[in-house]
Order: structure tokens, then sequence, then C-alpha cells
């Protein structure tokens, strides 16, 4: 209904993060509905990343899916949890991770087309404090997920992943910022995939021709 608007949000406190849902029916003229999603959630600063993304299964349902940081204990970095509810956000499943790597994993992005859903978020492959992009899909609206790929192998240090889709063209399309370690500037790529084969994307286009964008955290 595109009079629904949905918002989500985290918390902090000394005890844990709360992750919070709210829906509007009325163009955020008021809010008729919110909820706690996950209560008590680690979190590792106040920089912590959420996204959430509503996709369209039938006429009927509308399902929503939030992605969010949740630290884990001791050295290990965060990890990227998944929320869903397919009730307009009136109850919500305990969450689950697709990704079991050790190593942390940031700033999740989702976009959904019909049941496809995709994420991408930033991760690192070793103990460099370098990233990659890495992307997973679901083509059952939130049913089972493909095993994380990455996007991006290199030296550099990619991140702050952004998702977007075109149903005009059909295509999915994924903004990143590329740039040495702890650098203060970087270049702009973006990929581009069919709405039909999330799992092939295209090879990466420069945005900017020079390191010219300025990078910043957050």
């Amino acid at each position: 209904d595109d009079t629904f608007l949905y918002l989500c949000w985290l918390a902090h406190s000394s005890s844990g993060g709360v992750l919070g849902f709210a829906r509007s029916e009325s163009r955020g003229e008021d809010w008729t509905f919110s909820a706690v999603v996950e209560q008590g959630i680690p979190l590792s600063d106040s920089t912590s990343v959420i996204s959430m993304v509503v996709s369209w299964t039938t006429e009927l349902q509308q399902s929503l899916t939030i992605a969010a940081e949740r630290d884990r204990p001791g050295s290990i970095g965060e990890e990227i949890v998944l929320f869903h509810s397919d009730d307009y956000g009136l109850t919500w499943d305990s969450g689950r991770t697709i990704d079991s790597s050790a190593y942390a994993q940031q700033q999740p992005t989702l976009t959904a087309r019909g049941d496809t859903v995709l994420l991408a978020y930033a991760r690192r492959s070793s103990a460099a404090i370098t990233r990659d992009i890495f992307y997973t899909f679901t083509l059952e609206d939130g049913g089972e997920w493909s095993a994380p790929e990455a996007l991006t192998e290199g030296f550099a240090d990619e991140h702050l992943p952004k998702l977007l889709n075109s149903p005009a063209s059909g295509l999915f399309s994924l903004g990143y910022l590329s740039s040495a370690a702890q650098s203060e500037t970087g270049w702009l790529y973006t990929r581009t995939a069919q709405m039909s084969e999330p799992w092939s994307w295209s090879d990466a286009s420069s945005v900017s021709d020079n390191q010219a964008v300025f990078v910043r955290e957050g």
C-alpha cells in the first residue's frame, strides 16, 4: 500500500541495543503500530548500521526484512543478522545469520523486487584491516539464502555498499567506495545485475575518474 511507511532504528543503552520498528498507514501523519524486534542486541559502538526492505510476495502479503550489525564476544568481529516479518511487522522471527565467518561483517544494505531479496555488506577476509564487498540473496522472500560470495578481491579497502533496484531497467545496482587502508579519499564504483540473475554481476565501473571522493565512515 503506497500510504504505508516503515521505520526501524537502534537505541543504545548500558544493557545493549534495542532494535525497534514502527509502521504508519497515513504517510507518516500518525504511527499506528510499533514493536521491539530485538531487545538487548549487542552493539560494538554507536556507528552500528541497520537496513530495512519491503517485498511483496503476493497482492495480499507484504514482507519486511531488517539487516543489523550485531557484536560478538571477545575479539570476534561483528556479524550480520536478518530479522523477517510476513505480517506487516506485527511479529518478527528471532533472527538468523547468513555468514559464519569470524571476520567482521559491517554496513549491511538491502533491496528487494518480488520474491527476490538481496543483501550486500562489507567484510574482512583476513586479519588485515581492508574489507571486501560480499553479497547473498534469496529467491524465496527471506527463505533459503545463497552462500555469501565476494564481489571484490584486492588490496584496497572496499566498503560503504549501497543497493538499489530499477524495475524499468530490470537491474539491481550496487555502489561502493574503494580506498587505500585508512585513507580519507577514494574511488566510487558501481556494478549491476539482472533481477532475474542476482548471482551474475557486471565488472566494476568507476563513477569518479580520479581520487576525489571523500571517505567518511558511518
